[in-house]
């Protein structure tokens, strides 16, 4: 099987709803209910890694919150280096568990 297979698969498992996409540039993460949850990031395998991350799976472990504020989290892939965006309130609203990860103990996100 190919490795985007096994990634695809494990969204499936870990994200059920939720999927990556784009439009002619950077793919995007979209949650349950069409949200956009993440976006900027230059491949697919990236993409996937973080919605994984996102949801709590251990293949997405690879990434780290560079910089964040009420409204969004910049996010780095410790693989490749990459930065994306995380949209912190839709984000928490697909994956409530991944507050301690996007939000820091001093921040209130509601």
């Amino acid at each position: 099987m190919h490795r985007d297979d096994d990634l695809i698969g494990r969204v499936r498992q870990s994200a059920p709803g939720s999927y990556t996409e784009r439009d002619g540039g950077d793919w995007y993460v979209i949650g349950p209910g069409e949200t956009r949850l993440a976006e900027g990031f230059s491949n697919r395998r990236s993409a996937h890694e973080c919605l994984l991350w996102l949801a709590g799976d251990p293949v997405g472990a690879g990434f780290v919150v560079e910089r964040q504020n009420d409204l969004f989290c910049e996010v780095r892939s410790r693989r490749d280096s990459l930065h994306a965006t995380v949209w912190t309130k839709e984000a928490l609203r697909a994956f409530p568990s991944a507050r301690e990860l996007l939000v820091a103990s001093d921040q209130a996100i509601p």
